[in-house]
């Protein structure tokens, strides 16, 4: 069976269902025994974690009472979102590519309108240049075959498609500085991933704002742990931010409120402690000059 990644929009779907159904006062039970099937398929549905046949979202909205004119709207749209919910995303060709625990993260993020990013170990993955993602893969992945490391490398590549244009994805990211100096791929990998941190920070058609944490900052509330803070647009309650965590082998998602809160409150923590935008990029300059410095240095003694 192929696999299906959450997305916002499946979320989203199955929140106003959840909602609608509680507004109707009706337990799942309720309606399980009304419409036919399983509680343990509308438990399912309710969880996100079967998708939704259009037949299926048509009968629990008549249920809920949505059926007549007075509701067509809301009706109406509804359906849209459970059939554009189950229209499978560009990452379902990279299914050999990305593992099944992190392709749940690729759908929400395609459907995202901003992400927060702390990093302390390695540049985000939305900001690797090839060389650098190739050396991140191998390193951390060491039992992949060079095409499977391509194939892994190309869906990243993919990712980056919504840094620039009309509906650019909008990006906060504080990086230790720490992760300026691992050289993954050695020192001209670093030095040209440094160079494209730049770029991006600067390029016209993207919304990207860097700042750098410095080691004179102290230690802090989310130290050894990176995270990212989704956020999608529309009403709070109805599509509120998700907060991803990972493993080497796993991946966590907190969408209730005191979790939003901390890392919330992490995240502005974390940027008021870092460098401003200017001098963060003057920064990442200097580090990536002094690569270079060093790289023309050993070429002299050779």
């Amino acid at each position: 069976m192929p696999r299906r990644a959450h997305t916002a929009r499946h979320r989203r779907l199955v929140q106003e269902l959840r909602r609608l159904r509680e507004q109707a006062g009706l337990r799942q039970e309720d309606v399980a025994r009304e419409l036919d099937w399983s509680l343990s398929k509308q438990e399912k549905i309710e969880r996100g974690a079967i998708s939704v046949r259009i037949a299926d979202v048509r009968a629990m909205l008549d249920l809920f009472g949505l059926s007549g004119p007075k509701h067509r709207e809301q009706y109406d749209a509804l359906v849209r979102l459970a059939r554009d919910a189950r229209v499978k995303g560009w990452w379902n060709d990279y299914a050999d590519a990305i593992p099944g625990w992190f392709e749940s993260y690729v759908g929400f993020e395609a459907d995202a309108s901003g992400l927060l990013i702390f990093q302390d170990q390695v540049i985000p993955g939305l900001l690797q240049t090839e060389d650098y993602a190739r050396a991140i893969y191998e390193a951390v992945r060491p039992a992949l075959a060079a095409n499977q490391i391509d194939r892994a490398v190309a869906a990243r590549m993919e990712r980056q498609s919504r840094l620039t244009g009309d509906q650019a994805l909008k990006i906060h990211a504080v990086l230790d500085e720490a992760v300026l100096h691992r050289r993954f791929g050695g020192s001209a990998v670093l030095h040209e991933q440094l160079l494209h941190l730049e770029r991006m920070a600067r390029h016209p058609q993207a919304d990207i704002e860097i700042q750098v944490r410095p080691f004179t900052a102290g230690a802090h509330p989310s130290v050894g742990t990176s995270f990212v803070i989704l956020r999608f647009q529309g009403p709070e309650d109805t599509n509120p931010d998700v907060v991803y965590l990972e493993d080497l082998t796993s991946s966590a998602y907190l969408e209730e409120d005191p979790h939003l809160f901390r890392y919330n409150l992490a995240f502005k923590g974390l940027s008021a402690t870092a460098l401003p935008e200017d001098e963060s990029i003057d920064l990442i300059g200097r580090v990536a000059a002094r690569l270079l410095e060093q790289e023309g240095g050993r070429d002299g003694e050779s």
